[in-house]
């Protein structure tokens, strides 16, 4: 005789699978999560060696800005997109709004119309979108930074300076006075993945240096502090 099942045991098996669920959901979050930030830290890599390889063709010359390296030294363009960021598509920034220091960081946003300092290339239109922040780009540095600074380092700004010129001047300061600074001056940065405010709690950024060292930090990356 063939039994079936009453409103009750189906409301059962319901609230089983719904446990289940509700359990499985934050690990698989974890590991959705995980896996971006392994993408997104392949991709600064990938653009680093792409860094590289333009110098190698420009006697050391950084270029100016990171869609430059399209297609020359990169043909994937998804490399210029970190998986969490929700604005793919629109070319208008590369950091999140609601970070600290989101106003100043725009002068860095790889997109057409964005400020170049005399003697840089402008952005280069055919990439649709560039997530990360490339500290030594074209753009002008920003008008209220005064200056760029390391411990006791100090490189005054000038106007109409770009921020490449403000970072090579600060990795060229600090060699001379045997300072290493080479491996942990961030020259791609990564913000999408930082959740919290303010300087202390806002993290992680993901970083490559140009030496190619790949790293965690909070967004004031003086403070050393991998995360």
């Amino acid at each position: 005789m063939k039994k079936h099942f009453t409103l009750i045991e189906l409301l059962v098996v319901i609230a089983i699978i719904a446990l289940l669920a509700g359990m499985l959901l934050p690990a698989l979050g974890a590991v959705k999560s995980s896996g971006k930030k392994t993408q997104c830290i392949n991709n600064l890599k990938q653009m680093h060696l792409a860094v590289t390889s333009y110098r190698d063709s420009w006697k050391e010359k950084y270029p100016s800005w990171l869609s430059n390296l399209y297609l020359n030294e990169c043909r994937d363009e998804k490399v210029f997109l970190c998986p969490s960021d929700k604005k793919e598509g629109v070319r208008s920034a590369n950091r999140k709004e609601g970070l600290d220091n989101y106003t100043e960081m725009s002068t860095t946003f790889d997109a057409p119309g964005t400020a170049t300092a005399v003697g840089f290339s402008e952005p280069t239109e055919d990439v649709s979108h560039v997530s990360y922040v490339y500290e030594f780009c074209g753009g002008l540095w920003p008008s209220g930074w005064a200056s760029d600074s390391y411990e006791d380092v100090q490189i005054n700004a000038q106007a109409g300076v770009s921020w490449q010129a403000m970072k090579v001047a600060l990795l060229k300061y600090c060699k001379q006075m045997k300072i290493n600074l080479d491996s942990r001056l961030p020259m791609i940065r990564c913000g999408w993945h930082a959740k919290g405010k303010g300087e202390d709690k806002l993290g992680p950024f993901y970083n490559v240096s140009s030496t190619g060292n790949v790293y965690g930090s909070k967004s004031e990356w003086q403070k050393g502090v991998d995360i």
